[in-house]
């Protein structure tokens, strides 16, 4: 292996020993070769680390770290990129996999230009998925992909992105990052993937260089996001559903307010008739999260726990969004009533019944 890899395929891992066994050997089977295996276990304790030692052994491509304690799902994945040698970066989560000529064509693609190559990619269910999990999930990869917005195109322009994000800041289009190659000075230029963030934080990082940079895509499905009862969405879902569905956005929607990487953001909706005001949204967003704080729909167990503790970081973790508070009394705006919209719907499912 050359002393600088021209990927890092990296592998993020935390008691994942059930799917990786798959995951692994779909890396293993890749046409590309040119790659060093960075595998980063976040203090496992299911025997992930004993199976990756007895697997990879004699493979000089691998690169085995082990956190000596657990630093959490997106603080592993920037720990990463910091371990990462190659000129790009290839994520693969542990229960995901890259079909066999995954690699090759998205580093094609990545080589015409730009720091983004993107692939459409498929959902796999596994047994104990609820069927109304699985109906929600394909009307979001459905709805909500590159090839849906931009229909026919194999680049996006950092302006045009800059539009989308500005119509549709909280959904994401691009996909998870078994689905995205990534040139590693991109982390650099534009930082590290949002720890504040549960469940968009791949979301925020795509759009936050696309704006700048735009990005390579096809609609070739080249990877597969599997879904089953312990992955990582699925409990957002049932433990930490308000600060995954509600403050993320609102973390988001304060980053295109005031974060200097989404400055080109600003700039579109200056240009927009009629003129989007993204503070104004963003007070809109506070002010109906914190109303939908106080609501039943979290429980009062661990989801309501989490959800007190989500809105006290996200004050912590947004540092204009306390005084956005106290300067707005304005009336509810599009953005409030799309808010209401969204709790109704948080209510309706949790069986909460009534109306923010």
């Amino acid at each position: 292996m050359p002393a600088r890899p021209l990927v890092s395929l990296c592998i993020p891992t935390y008691n994942g020993l059930p799917y990786l066994r798959d995951c692994v050997e779909s890396v293993l089977a890749q046409t590309f070769r040119d790659f060093e295996l960075l595998v980063v276990d976040d203090a496992s304790t299911d025997g992930t680390v004993a199976y990756l030692e007895r697997r990879l052994r004699g493979d000089r491509r691998l690169r085995l770290h082990r956190n000596p304690r657990n630093l959490g799902l997106v603080r592993n994945w920037n720990r990463c990129v910091e371990l990462s040698a190659g000129v790009w970066v290839k994520f693969v989560f542990q229960d995901d996999l890259l079909k066999p000529a995954g690699l090759e064509r998205l580093l094609a693609l990545g080589r015409r230009g730009g720091a983004l190559a993107v692939c459409r990619r498929s959902a796999r269910f596994e047994d104990g998925v609820p069927p109304e999990v699985r109906q929600v999930y394909r009307r979001h990869f459905r709805r909500h992909t590159l090839a849906r917005r931009f229909p026919g195109r194999s680049s996006v322009t950092a302006r045009e992105f800059a539009g989308l994000v500005l119509r549709h800041p909280g959904f994401n289009c691009v996909g998870e990052p078994t689905a995205v190659l990534v040139r590693r000075s991109a982390f650099e230029s534009f930082g590290p993937f949002n720890a504040s963030l549960a469940g968009l934080c791949d979301w925020e990082f795509w759009a936050r260089v696309a704006v700048n940079c735009g990005l390579r895509c096809t609609d070739e499905d080249l990877a597969v996001f599997r879904v089953h009862p312990r992955g990582r969405s699925l409990s957002n879902r049932r433990e930490r559903r308000y600060r995954a569905e509600v403050i993320d956005e609102l973390i988001i929607r304060h980053e295109l307010a005031y974060a200097p990487a989404f400055a080109p953001v600003r700039r579109a909706a200056a240009l927009t008739r009629p003129r989007v005001d993204l503070v104004g949204s963003l007070a809109g967003a506070a002010r109906w999260s914190r109303r939908l704080l106080g609501r039943r729909a979290w429980g009062g167990g661990a989801g309501g726990r989490d959800a007190r503790r989500a809105w006290s970081d996200a004050l912590e973790s947004c540092p204009r969004l306390a005084g956005v508070l106290a300067e707005d009394g304005a009336a509810p705006s599009r953005d409030g009533r799309r808010y209401l919209d969204i709790a109704r719907g948080l209510f309706a499912s949790a069986g909460a019944g009534g109306r923010p």
